[in-house]
């Protein structure tokens, strides 16, 4: 029984198609890791917002709105 195997190999940190038999010759565009990790954190940075969003809507939230305004007008 023969197993297929792919010639072609995902790189972990940029996702990018690399040759199994030439995988030293791959270098990472820092742009690409960068998706390849703010894909990975999508879902998180959706709850932060929402969490955060929550927060806003919360005394506490409206109460630090209302002293960072209340600065913001002392600097000017």
């Amino acid at each position: 029984m023969t197993v297929f195997r792919w010639r072609y190999i995902p790189c972990e940190y940029c996702g990018e198609a690399v040759d199994r038999s030439r995988p030293e010759a791959h270098q990472c565009v820092p742009e690409r890791v960068a998706d390849v990790q703010m894909s990975a954190l999508a879902a998180e940075i959706a709850a932060f917002d929402a969490s955060y969003l929550a927060f806003l809507d919360s005394r506490r939230g409206r109460f630090q709105q209302w002293l960072a305004a209340r600065e913001l007008r002392g600097l000017a």
